[in-house]
């Protein structure tokens, strides 16, 4: 099992620093851009991380990323629940029309959210990680999974 540690720190800084930032603004920013920041800026501080850190990587590494990146979440979505506003702008994107019915769900941390999360943490930094192997960076030349 080989691990890129230097990654997965500097993952995990980036995403910290991320999840500061997001607890710190949370609902202020709005709704559909705290959803996007929330899943594609630990993506992103993925493949930065291990596009500057020069080494090869693995599926582990990946795995690992992605973990820390749903505690992560978890702490944000905690952040986002306890705000007061957050029911009401839940509400507010909720709608019913006829017999089409959109509602929000106000449990972002339940496990089946969590699960999906990480899913979606991994599968979608691995998918990144393929694509830039496979370009004409200088990611090309490390040693795929």
């Amino acid at each position: 099992m080989k691990l890129n540690i230097r990654s997965i720190i500097i993952s995990f800084i980036l995403n910290l620093i991320i999840a500061l930032f997001l607890a710190l603004l949370n609902i202020n920013l709005g709704l559909i851009l705290i959803i996007t920041l929330l899943m594609l800026f630990p993506i992103l501080a993925n493949s930065l991380s291990l596009f500057f850190s020069h080494k090869y990587y693995s599926i582990y590494t990946i795995f690992i990323m992605s973990f820390f990146n749903t505690i992560l979440y978890l702490i944000v979505a905690n952040s986002i629940m306890k705000n007061p506003k957050f029911e009401t702008i839940v509400n507010n994107f909720s709608t019913e029309k006829n017999e089409f019915y959109i509602r929000l769900n106000q449990d972002l941390v339940n496990l089946q959210q969590l699960f999906f999360t990480f899913l979606i943490y991994f599968c979608l930094t691995f998918l990144v990680f393929k694509f830039i192997s496979r370009g004409g960076h200088h990611v090309k030349n490390r040693k795929s999974i």
